[in-house]
């Protein structure tokens, strides 16, 4: 339905890859209107009987391998040896080094009995998976605001110099007003971009400021960032958000095009993302106000999932020190910002130590002031009238825990916790050793990187600030352009180069300029690295004293080459929250 709907809003690779092998192997390549007509007229006549003759197909009594392993109890997996030491501490037995793994036979009896055992039908839902989730919000009528009657006015939003995004005629995209703005009773501030880019696709995303760095920890066995203020959205996930536990909330999703997305957290601010067909979208502002209203609670009767997470979360650490690629990662980080706490990964031994209520806490405040976040809808959104009704009904009920009064967005940036990362004010060089199956280098130079335009309330000094991100970002493009063409096709030693810019970790506040890095990477046998690297640092020092300076040419192209992407970046939804 979705690929019939947007039928001629679908990009060309896919027809492109169906024709491809149309022609090569002779595939039959039938268009979007074919397979929706094939898909109208074959699904209705497949009957429950035949799915399940389908079903009996898969015989488990033969032409079926098995596999059963289990790790050793060894310092080489040490995740599993402390975690079945600590298994047998709680069950007052000893630890075995090994589990006692069934036989052939054993397993063939194993299965034949399950097979011979007569399936009980699977019962019967005590409630309407459909009306789940609208039960769970009616019964959160307590809790929420009640209706304050007054139609809320939209505010016109204008963006002088950027087109609005449309299919119809370009004159006609670009009268009228960029967007529209409305705040709801409780403070939540709601902007709202209405497109014909896509006519089954609503995309929302919410953001507040206030992230990690709120939570940086001190002491000698702590430090960096705290663990739970980490894992907060995994541990929320697994004991289950918006009042259902996670396999329940999928449950009622089944069936409908709805993917929400629970609060995550940056360095400086929390955002959620959800997207949905038009269909679907109330079903999405409900969720997003049960996220509000329902809590998450760490109770006895999730101590099974909790264990899992913890069983989890040792896993991936373990993981990240054995992955070379997260080795060389965390040692740039530690080179740059002077190994800051921020960059640090938790130990396993605050892992271990891990306070699920604390998580819970951190996400529950995170989901609690309406009034602090800010919310982009875009896309095919419903009627005006339609719209504001729904934003009153599911969103702008949600209570704060004081006023309903909402704060100054200046003053909510002011108020962000600031990281005091710096570069080093010496060159520092590392070499990274890890051990691989086959020798790969890869070299990363880093310079730090500081503007001169200081953001601030007067909107010629945003103008500045934006005019200088954007020759950041063209002068990246050129410089990453002239790399590609001493290193690669000059030396023909590396393959490509990539050269970036890093500009997350600079404070927000006003009046002080943005700082960060701009780095150079590249692939290229270890024995050549240092060789590349002075080339490298040798095409930069031309550059900065005019010796192989840029053309005019050379900039014409790179601004024509981020005019045509800008062009194709307008045209997507995601672009425009």
């Amino acid at each position: 339905m979705e690929d019939y709907i947007e039928r001629e809003q679908r990009p060309s690779d896919s027809f492109a890859e169906d024709l491809v092998s149309h022609f090569l192997d002779e595939d039959s390549a039938p268009g979007v209107v074919e397979r929706a007509r094939m898909a109208a007229l074959l699904l209705p006549s497949v009957t429950s009987q035949e799915v399940s003759e389908v079903a009996k197909l898969y015989d488990f009594t033969r032409n079926v391998v098995v596999k059963i392993a289990t790790p050793l109890m060894s310092l080489r997996s040490p995740a599993y040896t402390f975690w079945s030491v600590l298994q047998a501490c709680r069950q007052l037995r000893f630890p075995r080094p090994s589990l006692d793994l069934p036989g052939e036979e054993e397993v063939a009896k194993l299965m034949q009995s399950v097979a011979a055992e007569e399936m009980e039908a699977w019962p019967a839902d005590a409630d309407d998976v459909d009306a789940r989730l609208l039960g769970l919000f009616e019964n959160t009528a307590d809790k929420r605001l009640p209706r304050s009657g007054a139609e809320n006015g939209l505010r016109a939003v204008s963006a002088a110099g950027v087109p609005k995004p449309s299919r119809k005629d370009l004159a006609e995209s670009e009268s009228g007003p960029f967007g529209e703005e409305v705040i709801l009773q409780n403070g939540l501030r709601v902007f709202l971009k209405e497109t014909d880019l896509f006519d089954d696709e609503i995309l929302v995303k919410g953001r507040r400021w206030g992230g990690l760095s709120e939570f940086q920890e001190s002491g000698m066995f702590s430090g960096g960032t705290s663990c739970e203020a980490q894992v907060n959205q995994m541990c929320a996930m697994m004991l289950g958000i918006c009042g259902l536990p996670a396999e329940s909330l999928q449950e009622c999703l089944e069936g409908k095009r709805v993917d929400p997305s629970p609060p995550s957290m940056d360095a400086y601010t929390t955002s959620l993302d959800g997207s949905s067909s038009p269909a679907d979208f109330e079903v999405l502002l409900m969720l997003l106000s049960l996220l509000f209203l329902q809590p998450v609670q760490p109770s006895a009767g999730s101590a099974g999932r909790l264990s899992l997470v913890k069983l989890g979360l040792l896993a991936w650490r373990l993981a990240e020190d054995r992955d070379p690629a997260s080795q060389f990662r965390r040692r740039v980080q530690s080179a740059v910002t002077g190994n800051h706490p921020y960059t640090w990964l938790p130990s396993l031994w605050r892992i271990l130590r891990l306070n699920f209520q604390t998580a819970a806490q951190i996400f529950n405040e995170r989901a609690s002031e309406p009034r602090e976040w800010t919310f982009v809808l875009a896309g095919k959104l419903p009627k005006k009238e339609k719209l504001l009704t729904l934003l009153e009904t599911y969103l702008g009920c949600i209570p704060n825990k004081g006023t309903n009064e909402r704060p100054d967005d200046l003053e909510m940036r002011q108020a962000v916790t600031p990281l005091d990362i710096k570069f080093p004010e010496k060159c520092v060089r590392e070499d990274v050793h890890i051990r691989m199956v086959e020798p790969k280098g890869s070299t990363v130079l880093s310079f730090p990187l500081r503007l001169t335009a200081k953001s601030s309330e007067d909107q010629s000094a945003c103008q500045e600030e934006l005019r200088e991100l954007m020759q950041l970002q063209l002068l990246v493009r050129l410089l990453e352009t002239r790399l590609v063409e001493v290193l690669r096709f000059r030396r023909g030693q590396v393959y490509s180069v990539a050269v970036g810019t890093d500009l997350a970790l600079s404070p927000p506040q006003m009046g002080q300029p943005r700082r960060g890095t701009i780095s150079v990477s590249f692939e290229c046998d270890p024995e050549e690295s240092d060789e590349l690297v002075a080339a490298t640092r040798e095409e930069l020092q031309r550059l900065r004293d005019g010796t192989a300076a840029l053309t005019p040419e050379n900039v014409q192209a790179a601004v024509e080459q981020d005019r045509r992407e800008f062009e194709e970046l307008v045209h997507t939804n995601s672009r425009q929250t």
